[in-house]
């Protein structure tokens, strides 16, 4: 997976919208089937060390990455149109984002998840894992909420409309955070 996105990486000048993919909490069909076939392009090279080297050795090789790195493979129409331009799309992102202002429901929802205890968010994180109901991400999320909120930092807009909607999720699937159970 390294040398996929690696290569991913370099050969779209790092201009995978990771605002698009976060968005849409997922890939793109044409990204995540473009990133299926690089990574049997990376296992193939990989596995495939000259001379019989040890692959985990091959593979720290900077050799090993300039050999990948070189690959001649093209990257599909349908993955190019959804990267960022080289200026124009890098430059009204970073400006949407430092212009964006909250909104009065967005400092609500951020006051509302920011008053979840600590122990609450940490809770759901463990529950979400001993009972698989949540997404890795979703539990990740989770367990970063408890450690903002224990240090007193609000979350982001985005941390707080996923929070929201993870305990939502989890409340509904049956776990009960210390405040349902009547606990202080």
């Amino acid at each position: 997976r390294t040398y996929t996105l690696a290569w991913l990486s370099h050969k779209t000048a790092k201009r995978v919208n990771f605002e698009s993919i976060w968005n849409l909490q997922g890939l793109s069909p044409a990204l995540s089937n473009f990133i299926d076939v690089l990574c049997i392009y990376a296992h193939g090279h990989i596995t495939g060390p000259p001379n019989g080297q040890n692959v985990t050795e091959w593979c720290k090789k900077e050799a090993c990455w300039n050999g990948f790195r070189d690959t001649g493979i093209t990257v599909p129409a349908a993955v190019e149109s959804e990267l960022l331009s080289r200026d124009r799309d890098r430059k009204n992102l970073r400006n949407h984002v430092l212009d964006d202002q909250e909104t009065t429901e967005e400092t609500a929802l951020i006051t509302r998840i920011s008053a979840i205890s600590a122990d609450s968010w940490f809770a759901l994180s463990a529950w979400a894992k001993d009972t698989q109901s949540l997404q890795p991400w979703e539990r990740s999320l989770s367990f970063s909420l408890g450690k903002l909120a224990r240090r007193g930092k609000p979350p982001s807009r985005k941390q707080s409309v996923q929070g929201e909607r993870i305990m939502s999720e989890a409340s509904k699937l049956g776990f009960r955070s210390e405040s349902d159970r009547g606990e202080s």
